[in-house]
């Protein structure tokens, strides 16, 4: 399979307000704890190996200071760890395949002659598609060209266990020292007293058992704030297919991260999004249920977060419109303007922020953070009601006409290009806010108008101005995606004004080409183990392959690049 570098998972966390430490010590059957050494061996420090009966895929790194150089070997080869305090000490959640074994090596250690490392890893357990005896979940398995139903898998369906939110003397010990540590947001919660209120803590469960972290609900919800995992998208399940059933071994993996690790009795994310677009529910309580997301801006916001590394890499469009859809559902549900701002602890700040914006954090990175703009605009656009069966003829009172020129793009296979279309208002109306541009017979399977609202493919695109008077000039930006067929390819498109008219007679057709495509590639290098391998016997290998096509590779969606035996009679065996 093609060779991915192991990253490892950088969560997004918050203090929550504590009165007295709480410090796992003693870890049920699911977990176990390792105290290493790593001692000097030449210029390096290394640890001992480990080696677990049972497999493991999650382990919690914990240093008692910040360095860089860590490496981790899972039995695969060395890997870096990058370590970080984000206010919980310097720690790291690494996510794996299955293995039974793991050691760690410093390579920078100066003068250093030991390195104390905590290894708190989680057993491997393989939750079915069902779920926990529930009924199975419609989890996306891919993307078309077409919008799919929304949907929150719940986390029954993504396999919780529920027991790890009720205290456990024999989890949880403590850590011996009754200081009580300083709670951060003290004063912050003193000065806006008023967005700190609550209507309801909860700290038993509905069968009477007490809570590990009580359930507190805000009066209302002002904010989304945005996350990603910082997590390579990876096969975590040792089936050499990343699909949805990695993807729910990670969201268990932040789970058991957040509930038993950092005591916070549950995830800290109100929701979590996976790169095919699937939602997954995360803190148990419902949206209003205070999460542990955001340190001292946790009351009043919900998280929400994607799974992966979006400091340098593209957002999966699935998982894109999910967070819109779901952005605009959930604004729609408690009266949120996307597009809006307001103060918030003292600060005027938009209505859908990302978590850089109220901590010191490159989260939720650079690619994902640059997509807020659209994400507030499309988020906004998804509460407005569309529909192609209430339009009207446009009187002449309302008329347009193009105003500006473009001309005929080309496109790689795959690839999206934007187009800017001005019409000007020939009426005698004003154009308002809720003008649009209609597009007509989006519907084909090698090329389209990506559509403005997630499930309205006729919505090609909304009026970026406020109001447009007679005379004046509105302007429209269309977004246009190639398939993988080549050709040309050609879509009508017309002004809607005022939510209702559409003007026909204004029609124009944006046309653009699609190039041929090449899947090219080059091998660059390889690994695999030596010796003889027998009939019948398994083994696993890396081979690093570089892009000299024009398509651009994606594990999801129904263009994804896998590798597999060109030879049919090899194929069995991959």
């Amino acid at each position: 399979m093609i060779k991915k570098f192991i990253k490892s998972v950088l969560l997004s966390s918050a203090l929550i307000c504590l009165l007295f430490a709480v410090t796992p010590k003693t870890l049920a059957m699911d977990f176990a704890e390792h105290e290493l050494t790593l001692e000097r061996q030449g210029n390096t420090l290394i640890s001992e190996v480990i080696l677990e009966r049972e497999a493991f895929n999650a382990v919690v790194v914990k240093l008692e200071k910040d360095i860089d150089g860590l490496m981790v070997n899972f039995g695969n080869g060395w890997e870096p760890v990058e370590m970080h305090d984000d206010g919980w000490g310097t720690e790291r959640l690494v996510v794996t395949s299955p293995t039974h074994t793991m050691q760690f090596r410093w390579g920078q250690p100066g003068a250093d002659e030991t390195l104390n490392l905590k290894a708190t890893l989680f057993y491997y357990e393989e939750a079915p598609l069902s779920g926990v005896g529930g009924p199975a979940p419609e989890l996306q398995t891919s993307t078309n060209l077409t919008a799919k139903a929304f949907k929150i898998i719940s986390r029954r369906e993504w396999g919780a266990d529920e027991e790890l939110r009720i205290w456990n003397p024999d989890r949880y010990s403590g850590s011996g020292d009754d200081t009580p540590r300083v709670d951060p947001c003290a004063s912050i919660a003193e000065t806006y007293a008023d967005e700190f209120k609550l209507t309801q803590v909860k700290e038993y469960n509905s069968e009477g058992q007490p809570l590990t972290w009580p359930l507190q609900y805000a009066r209302d919800i002002d904010k989304f704030v945005i996350h990603h995992t910082d997590s390579e998208v990876m096969d975590l399940n040792g089936d050499f297919i990343t699909d949805t059933r990695d993807y729910q071994a990670i969201v268990r993996a932040i789970y058991y991260y957040h509930a038993i690790s950092r005591g916070w009795g549950d995830i800290g994310y109100n929701y979590i999004i996976d790169p095919l677009g699937n939602i997954y529910e995360g803190r148990f309580g419902g949206d209003k249920v205070i999460g542990a997301h955001a340190q001292c801006y946790n009351h009043g916001s919900m998280g929400i977060s994607i799974i992966g590394d979006y400091q340098n890499n593209e957002v999966p469009e699935p998982a894109l419109q999910a967070l819109i859809s779901l952005i605009g559902k959930k604004a729609k549900e408690h009266g949120i303007d996307p597009d809006g701002s307001s103060t918030f602890r003292g600060k005027k700040l938009p209505n859908i922020i990302g978590h850089r914006d109220v901590r010191s954090t490159s989260c939720p990175g650079e690619k994902l953070y640059a997509l807020l703009p659209k994400i507030r605009d499309r988020a906004a656009l998804a509460m407005r009601t569309f529909s192609e069966s209430t339009l009207s003829v446009a009187e002449y009172d309302y008329n347009a006409g193009l105003s500006s020129t473009f001309e005929t793009l080309s496109l790689g296979p795959g690839q999206r290009k934007s187009v800017t279309l001005k019409f000007k208002n020939t009426g005698k109306k004003t154009w308002d806010n809720t003008t649009w541009l209609h597009v007509a017979l989006n519907n084909d399977p090698n090329a389209r108008v990506v559509p403005a609202v997630v499930d309205k493919n006729f919505v090609a695109a909304d009026l970026q101005e406020d109001s447009v008077a007679p005379g004046k000039t509105g302007t429209f930006i269309v977004e246009v995606e190639g398939g993988f067929k080549s050709g040309h390819y050609a879509f009508q498109v017309s002004p809607v004004v005022n939510g209702r008219y559409k003007i026909s007679r204004a029609s124009e057709y944006i046309g653009f080409k699609v190039m041929e495509p090449n899947y090219d590639y080059e091998v660059i290098g390889h690994k695999f183990p030596n010796g003889t391998v027998f009939q019948g016997q398994k083994f696993s290998g890396t081979l690093q392959i570089k892009n000299t096509g024009n398509v651009t590779w994606r594990n999801y969606g129904n263009n994804s690049i896998t590798l597999g035996a060109s030879a049919p009679k090899d194929r069995a065996s991959i």
